[in-house]
């Protein structure tokens, strides 16, 4: 008898449930998606404002086509976007490596220029060559500050 009892008169009555609260932390539930928003829109908000924090641009000379072992020059143009100086600037291309930064801080809204030379060879060919270069730096806090090209 799960739903029903004998009372002491022998009556066959229903039993009685109390009501069940609704679970605020369980899976689905409004609570756990208004968490999960606000994470993620701060794990984004982060990002951006870092991102923003530390802007790099690269060209090249020549542009479009180079020949074997015609050099090409890269420009790197790193730009401080925060509110706050950044020191241990350093600049790293995954093709060329290491470029070493004459300055490592860089001030409010200071733009530091860095060029560098790759030599065209035969791993690089036939092409087309690409590259990406990222900035890093370190905020007053010692926070990472970094920008991807």
């Amino acid at each position: 008898m799960s739903n029903a009892e004998r009372s002491d008169r022998g009556v066959l009555s229903k039993k009685r449930q109390s009501p069940q609260p609704y679970n605020l932390n369980e899976f689905g539930s409004l609570t756990r998606k208004l968490l999960v928003l606000f994470f993620i829109l701060f794990v984004l908000f982060s990002l951006s404002n870092t991102a923003l924090a530390l802007q790099l641009t690269k060209t090249s000379v020549p542009a479009v086509s180079v020949n074997f072992g015609n050099p090409v020059t890269y420009t790197y143009k790193i730009t401080n976007n925060n509110g706050v100086a950044l020191n241990n600037l350093s600049l790293y291309d995954d093709r060329l490596g290491l470029i070493p930064v004459v300055s490592p801080n860089l001030a409010i809204n200071e733009v530091r220029t860095v060029t560098a030379t790759h030599i065209i060879n035969a791993t690089d060919m036939p092409g087309p060559l690409k590259n990406n270069a990222q900035a890093f730096a370190r905020d007053p806090n010692n926070n990472p500050v970094s920008s991807l090209n």
